[in-house]
């Protein structure tokens, strides 16, 4: 498999073909919408989650959808092998429950289900990693939720083709250098881009990370600021066009807790540009632990053992 930076370059790219493959797919007036997938591919609910439709919108990362999906429920199935158990679960309970169900995936016993049951299906290229497969999984989502009249993301796509690999390619070789030796906390107004952060550390780099929402940590986890290890904590804020409490950045100075803050504007181009920081930051901190970001050992070990429903 060739080097995983490879694919992160390519992410703009990614995002725009991604957007394409969802061309000519239109769904009508659904009264909600049901976004199942795990890992690599459940993230895509939660950035779906954050556009703000005329619609509700539930991410499901559980082998069992929820009650109220029926006839009206757009049920995207999201698995990029098409073999994750609790996703095809779900495709098999969204289908007798009589959803409007669209697949995304590459392959696997997913694609097979929907060929049967010829359910509208969006074959996303073969041979990435789930992890680094966000810009085709999510923009094909994101143009059929176009396609329906949902949303209306084509400024934005032109946004995004601007945005400088350089430039945020800088900034996350800076950033991982701070972030060595040191566990980050990943505190964000954007709950889709913060967990991205911390599940890229995990898999990439393979380091503990934790990923929290602002401002709601101004009510629980500022508390145990008097912990006595934050030393070994390093905060990255991620502020889309939200303004950090100032009493907030006196407790980081008190408790000499060196930190990062990174400002975007809180557009749909913004939260993709801070992804692609938080995936290239995530390749050089594996680097620097002499980690390979591709491998995922222990999670094909308890894939391995995993009991499957009925």
């Amino acid at each position: 498999m060739p080097d995983m930076f490879d694919d992160l370059k390519q992410f703009k790219e990614q995002c725009k073909a991604g957007f394409e493959l969802g061309n000519g797919i239109k769904v009508r007036s659904p009264k909600s919408i049901l976004v199942c997938g795990m890992g690599g591919s459940g993230i895509v609910g939660d950035f779906v989650q954050e556009l703000d439709l005329i619609v509700p919108v539930i991410v499901n990362k559980r082998p069992r959808i929820p009650k109220f999906v029926n006839k009206d429920t757009l049920v995207f199935c999201v698995s990029y092998s098409g073999n994750t158990w609790e996703t095809i679960n779900c495709f098999k309970e969204s289908k007798k429950a009589k959803a409007k169900i669209i697949v995304i995936t590459s392959n696997g016993k997913l694609k097979s289900l929907a060929s049967k049951s010829r359910i509208e299906t969006v074959l996303v290229p073969k041979g990435e990693l789930p992890r680094v497969s966000l810009g085709h999984l999510f923009f094909s989502i994101l143009r059929i939720l176009q396609n329906s009249g949902l949303i209306d993301v084509s400024r934005e796509m032109k946004r995004i083709e601007k945005i400088s690999f350089n430039q945020v390619n800088r900034s996350a070789k800076k950033l991982s250098k701070k972030l060595f030796n040191e566990i980050p906390l990943i505190y964000s107004n954007s709950d889709a881009v913060a967990y991205r952060w911390k599940t890229q550390f995990n898999e990439n780099s393979k380091v503990m990370a934790l990923a929290e929402s602002i401002p709601e940590i101004f009510h629980n986890e500022v508390e145990s600021y008097d912990f006595k290890l934050m030393r070994f904590y390093h905060p990255v804020i991620l502020s889309f066009d939200y303004q950090i409490n100032p009493r907030f950045r006196k407790i980081l100075k008190i408790k000499k807790v060196d930190y990062d803050i990174y400002r975007f504007k809180n557009t749909l181009s913004d939260k993709m540009r801070a992804v692609w920081l938080g995936d290239i930051t995530s390749y050089y901190l594996s680097k620097l632990y002499k980690k390979d970001p591709v491998s995922v050992n222990i999670i094909e070990w308890i894939k391995g053992n995993i009991r499957y429903l009925p």
